[in-house]
């Protein structure tokens, strides 16, 4: 039985669902396979079918900094109270100082916005200019943090 391009067959009871379309799609190899029993697919009850995909996801060390970076921010945000970054910034005129932030939002693909516990306002930051970025404890810093100008 052909059902929106997916072959569906049934065995002992079964129904197996069988996927290729999304490779196409994507352009990329892919193949889901989904198991019902039988008697759910028969009842009038909708039932969502939702396949079991394969990780794809690169390691952490594959992927660009920016990216690992705005990974580890979106991860601080959703614990601002008690986690901050701590983070080398590299400024406009080639200045680096090691700053300490709490992440806000992002402003755009390229920027977030944070609390500089330095400076004691909200600031902008690239996320190119960053390095050495990691998890601080928020209970570890009172502001104002002091601006350490790296060499």
């Amino acid at each position: 039985m052909r059902f929106f391009d997916t072959d569906i067959k049934c065995t002992a009871g079964r129904i197996h669902l069988f996927e290729d379309t999304l490779s196409h799609t994507l352009g990329i190899t892919m193949s889901m396979t989904a198991t019902l029993l039988a008697e759910a697919y028969s009842s009038s009850a909708p039932i969502a079918v939702k396949p079991i995909l394969p990780a794809t996801t690169p390691p952490a060390s594959a992927l660009p900094a920016t990216v690992r970076i705005a990974k580890l921010i979106e991860r601080v945000m959703q614990q601002t109270d008690d986690l901050v970054l701590v983070l080398d910034y590299e400024g406009k005129d080639g200045s680096r100082t090691r700053r300490v932030v709490s992440p806000i939002r992002f402003v755009a693909e390229n920027r977030f916005l944070a609390l500089c516990l330095s400076r004691e306002e909200p600031r902008q930051f690239y996320l190119d200019r960053c390095s050495n970025v990691r998890v601080g404890l928020s209970g570890n810093y009172v502001m104002p943090v002091e601006i350490q100008t790296l060499s």
